[in-house]
């Protein structure tokens, strides 16, 4: 059985949409296909009561016994404010600013001094930082084991990168590598301009759903259709879903009636779905707006086939360009009819719209939104025939085809490994 060691210091910290989501089907994929899967993590940061998505992962998960922010013994707010600050004025900089001191030369060192067994391959994985990148780099480099990085989205921090030590070990990481992986095909024309990288290195991997969970059409007889918006929204004006408050008090505004047949749920959306909560209130129509906790995974996916409508929110910065929020192929899985807030230039958008399930509006369409609202609410089902899902085109993006693709890729990376190292 071949083997692959993953390097993510901040797995399973954050909730389960997103790099979670992304490190779950690559071991289910991966898995499937024969392969052991390990996963190397920093020192568990929190837990989420009720929701533990470590479990989920098909291989074992290693956890060093320190985390890469702050040594292990620094608890609370002002301990690790002032360690930051004594690291500042001392000139030595925050330790995650340097990748060759911090964790990563502290988690590869006790890695390879624990764990001896050889793995036939080695990924990074990152939504930004460069420690796990690095780790996994000098991982490799002990057991003289291929490469393999994966940048997920989004990256933004990535070009904000300005400390020297920083640029020089991405720099040198990337360069090590014998593949890149990334989870959209304009991050991947970035990666090659930015690192001077042959585009036949860089891989487009998108991320995907469970065919296995197929979806369940919702039975709207006698009931209000539901749009529902799964995982974290931050605050701010563009950053969550005000827009669509907004638009539904407009249309609730020219037709009341339409307050019984409409409903919002926020699934998990923490900061910013405490605003778009208290909007609701201040237009008058906070009975339909509810915000909930977060569920674990396979409850989200059932309480997703049970709604009308799914809602994407992708922001308009520049700065998310290359961005294509992960739970768009969750909700492609589900068949159903996908409101898609977004830059309507966007690859998110071109998969929206090729899927058939995608009615896409600019992030400062007030108007259409609030048109696509009303359609709702007059014949919803009428809307459900006329978003119908392609399937010869979404299935690309099931788990079944990031089984295929992964092995592919990562097999014929060890094979010329394997090559290099006899001839």
């Amino acid at each position: 059985m071949k083997s692959v060691l993953i390097v993510f210091e901040t797995a399973f910290r954050y909730s389960w949409q997103g790099s979670t989501s992304r490190i779950l089907d690559v071991s289910r994929a991966l898995s499937g296909r024969g392969w052991n899967c390990t996963l190397l993590a920093g020192a568990a940061d929190r837990v989420t009561p009720g929701v533990s998505p470590e479990n989920e992962f098909v291989g074992s998960v290693v956890r060093t016994p320190f985390s890469g922010i702050y040594p292990q013994y620094l608890r609370g707010r002002l301990p690790r404010w002032m360690y930051r600050e004594y690291l500042s004025l001392t000139g030595r900089g925050h330790r995650v600013r340097d990748p060759e001191r911090g964790w990563p030369a502290r988690a590869s060192d006790w890695y390879t001094g624990n764990r001896p067994e050889r793995p036939d391959m080695v990924i990074g994985m990152t939504t930004g930082h460069v420690g796990s990148l690095v780790a996994a780099r000098r991982i490799a480099d002990h057991f003289a084991s291929p490469l393999v990085l994966e940048f997920q989205d989004p990256c933004p921090s990535l070009e904000m990168k300005t400390h020297a030590a920083e640029l020089a070990a991405l720099e040198q990481t990337v360069q090590a590598s014998a593949l890149i992986l990334t989870t959209t095909r304009s991050m991947a024309e970035d990666i090659a301009v930015r690192h001077s990288v042959s585009r036949d290195r860089i891989v487009p991997v998108y991320m995907s759903y469970d065919e296995a969970k197929p979806p369940v059409r919702p039975d709207d007889s006698g009931r209000s259709t539901v749009i529902l918006h799964a995982g974290a929204l931050a605050g701010g004006q563009g950053r969550n879903v005000r827009i669509v408050v907004e638009a539904l008090a407009k249309a609730i505004a020219r037709h009341p009636e339409y307050e019984e047949r409409l409903g919002l749920d926020l699934l998990g959306a923490g900061v910013g779905g405490a605003e778009a909560i208290r909007l609701a209130r201040d237009l008058g129509i906070g009975r339909i707006v509810r915000l909930l906790p977060e569920e674990p995974r396979n409850e989200a996916l059932a309480r997703m086939s049970r709604s009308g409508i799914l809602l994407l929110v992708k922001y308009a910065d520049p700065k998310y360009s290359s961005q294509i929020p992960g739970k768009l192929f969750q909700y492609l899985g589900r068949g159903l009819p996908i409101l898609g807030v977004m830059p309507v230039k966007s690859e998110a958008a071109d998969i929206l719209q090729q899927s058939g399930l995608g009615a896409v509006f600019d992030n400062q369409d007030l108007d259409g939104i609030t048109g696509f609202i009303s359609e709702i609410a007059v014949d919803a089902e009428r809307l459900s025939a006329r978003y119908a899902p392609n399937w010869d085109f979404i299935q690309q993006f099931s788990l079944a085809s990031l089984g295929s693709q992964l092995d592919n890729l990562l097999s014929g990376v060890c094979r010329s490994s394997t090559d290099r190292r006899t001839g």
